[in-house]
C-alpha cells in the first residue's frame, strides 16, 4: 500500500469510528512533506480536557484495525 491509499483508508476509518466521547471537530490527515514514510494526523477537540487519552485511543483502534498501516508508516498524531 503507498502513502496515499493509507492516508484514505485512515481517513474513511477515522470518519466511521464511534466511541462514547470521540467527537473531534475537525481530523486532517496528510502524507507528510518532510519523511516519505510518515502520515500525519490532527485532531481538534474543540476544547475537550483529555486529548491525549482522546487520540491515543483513536490511533490504538487504527491500529488494531488496520496493523498494515500501523507498521509500515510512522504515524504523527497530534490534538488540540
Amino acid at each position: 500500500m503507498n502513502i496515499n491509499d493509507a492516508v484514505i483508508t485512515i481517513e474513511k476509518f477515522l470518519e466511521s469510528y464511534k466511541s462514547d466521547d470521540w467527537s473531534p471537530a475537525e481530523i486532517r490527515i496528510r502524507p507528510s512533506g518532510d519523511d516519505m514514510n510518515a502520515i500525519k494526523i490532527w485532531f481538534d477537540f474543540d476544547g475537550a480536557p483529555n486529548l491525549d487519552e482522546l487520540k491515543d485511543k483513536a490511533i490504538k483502534a487504527l491500529g488494531e484495525a488496520h496493523k498494515d498501516i500501523a507498521d509500515a508508516f510512522d504515524l504523527e498524531v497530534r490534538a488540540e
